[in-house]
């Protein structure tokens, strides 16, 4: 049965993530957040009341690296839900995907000029996150040191 303090909204488009779970669980328990935790309490959403504030974006890290279950690469990237920026800092590759247009993420669309406006926005995104977040150094994160090649698929 659907909790009854929370109305059921059917499909929303928000940005979401695992990092919302504990401030969510805490503030659905009545208990205070924390105010160094980086998530943020998905009740409002729940509840239809989404903050004006709410993310638009998100960045994440895998730091694996080519392990036995994955076979990915070390990278970070950045997502609107409308465009990703992947960022294979050890390659020296990055990827960029519209997924609006290509939600399998199957055509990198990333040095492509009709993508440039987007590309150079979403690598400030990238930058204003991991400055956000306090993310340390990577190999070949600095803007200067970024090499202007698509990966290839």
């Amino acid at each position: 049965m659907f909790p009854r303090n929370l109305p059921p909204l059917g499909c929303r488009h928000h940005i979401v993530s695992n990092i919302d779970f504990a401030e969510t669980f805490l503030d659905a328990a009545g208990a205070p957040v924390p105010s160094d935790m980086q998530g943020r309490s998905l009740v409002p959403v729940l509840q239809g009341k989404t903050p004006d504030d709410w993310r638009t974006s998100f960045y994440y890290h895998f730091y694996e690296d080519n392990d036995l279950d994955h076979r990915v690469a070390r990278h970070e990237g950045v997502t609107t839900g409308k465009t990703k920026l992947i960022n294979f800092y050890r390659l020296g590759e990055w990827e960029l995907y519209d997924l609006a247009k290509d939600p399998h993420e199957l055509n990198n669309v990333y040095g492509k000029s009709e993508y440039a406006l987007v590309q150079t926005g979403m690598m400030a995104e990238l930058d204003r996150q991991r400055k956000a977040l306090d993310v340390p150094p990577n190999d070949l994160t600095k803007p200067e040191d970024r090499p202007q090649k698509a990966a290839k698929r």
